[in-house]
């Protein structure tokens, strides 16, 4: 039997409608596999824009300096955009 991950309340629920030991972990050991599904993270990149500042490559917002509200600098870049989390580590526009 593999180490892998299960729904606890499928487990629970096969438990319940089992009759005896045996069938309660032959229930449990038939539940599928609950591997969660991790979305990749977008690749993209700092594009420079008129005006100054930078957006981001995939959801095209500005990145704003949380402080005051101004637009980022070209040099002052983060490796994730902080607007759609995408990995900012990509090669640069213009």
């Amino acid at each position: 039997m593999e180490n892998d991950t299960i729904s606890r309340q499928a487990a629970i629920d096969a438990i319940n409608r089992a009759v005896t030991k045996e069938a309660a972990r032959w229930s449990v050991e038939e539940l599928p596999s609950a591997q969660p599904t991790i979305e990749p993270r977008a690749k993209g990149h700092w594009v420079p824009a008129k005006g100054g500042g930078v957006c981001c490559s995939e959801c095209g917002k500005y990145a704003l300096d949380e402080a005051d509200g101004r637009y980022i600098s070209v040099s002052v870049k983060s490796n994730f955009c902080p607007n759609c989390g995408a990995d900012m580590r990509g090669e640069q526009d213009g």
